[in-house]
């Protein structure tokens, strides 16, 4: 889930009809899909929903799903306040590797 890869599959998921949808927030990775899942979920649309209203609707489901994984990653102190993490600024598509890129945030 979601049986459909790639940063676009909404218009391939809507040819498998309303029940087919689904969301998956992944680690990012140098390839499309290869990151480590993090959170699956199904997402229900209705039967009518046009390619540009259920993109609409994924990306909503997509940021309550990402605000409760922070949510929950810092509540179980995951990510400690005042550590280091890493983050890619501007990365351009598509590409072989974040990696050499990556800084260190403050």
């Amino acid at each position: 889930m979601p049986r459909h890869r790639g940063p676009v599959p909404t218009i391939y998921a809507l040819s498998d009809g309303p029940d087919s949808f689904g969301m998956t927030l992944h680690r990012l990775a140098p390839r499309i899909d290869t990151g480590a899942i993090l959170v699956q979920e199904p997402v229900s649309l209705p039967a009518d929903v046009t390619a540009t209203r259920a993109s609409v609707l994924l990306h909503m489901h997509g940021r309550t799903m990402l605000e409760t994984l922070l949510d929950e990653s810092l509540a179980r102190e995951q990510y400690r306040r005042g550590g280091t993490l890493r983050y890619c600024p501007t990365v351009p598509f598509p590409t072989d590797g974040c990696c050499a890129t990556c800084v260190a945030a403050d």
